[in-house]
């Protein structure tokens, strides 16, 4: 019989294009901590605009070769129209970074959560943190919104003390998680 497999949240609060991508490669080695020596990676960049998908790509392509040590690493970017089978035959789910309200409605159209990505590492840089939890500020829209409440936070990324307080009107029962840029938050399920 099969060991049942943990769920890994890796919740991160994004990054500043103008100081670079460096200081996020202790979020990426966390991510493939843990995996074995080939590992299917799903790029979800649902949260792009249609003209930065490719540069997105790349970005997180390079993040994850220069973090993966000796691992082989085959990358996918997700679909939605195959979504849930991509899923299913990955090791790790990486959501990235962008619009927060984008990548909820991609996602929203499945609803067997946390089923789905149960067994996997999740990754959530930015507005994929923000979609995992329970309530979300975005510091690009200042809108309070609902996450898919897979993790049992409200989180704020890019965070700065000028945001604290943002979410205090919203879900009692949640941990309030501030995420600075290049800062990650581990949740095991």
């Amino acid at each position: 019989m099969r060991k049942a497999m943990k769920t890994k949240y890796v919740l991160c609060g994004g990054w500043q294009r103008a100081k670079g991508y460096e200081g996020l490669r202790p979020f990426y080695e966390e991510i493939l901590k843990d995996t074995t020596d080939k590992v299917r990676v799903l790029l979800v960049l649902f949260a792009s605009d249609d003209n930065r998908i490719d540069d997105e790509f790349v970005r997180t392509k390079n993040l994850f070769e220069m973090c993966k040590g000796d691992k082989e690493l085959e990358y996918v970017v997700a679909d939605k129209e195959t979504f849930r089978e991509q899923v299913k035959s990955s090791d790790i789910v990486y959501l990235s970074g962008g619009k927060t309200l984008r990548l909820m409605e991609a996602l929203g159209e499945y609803s067997d959560y946390p089923a789905m990505f149960d067994g996997k590492t999740v990754a959530g840089e930015s507005a994929g943190a923000n979609v995992l939890g329970g309530y979300y500020y975005s510091t690009k829209t200042s809108v309070v919104g609902q996450g898919l409440g897979l993790v049992p936070y409200k989180i704020i990324p890019h965070y700065v003390s000028l945001f604290a307080g943002k979410l205090d009107d919203v879900g009692p029962d949640l941990e309030e998680l501030d995420l600075p840029e290049y800062q990650y938050k581990v949740h095991i399920v």
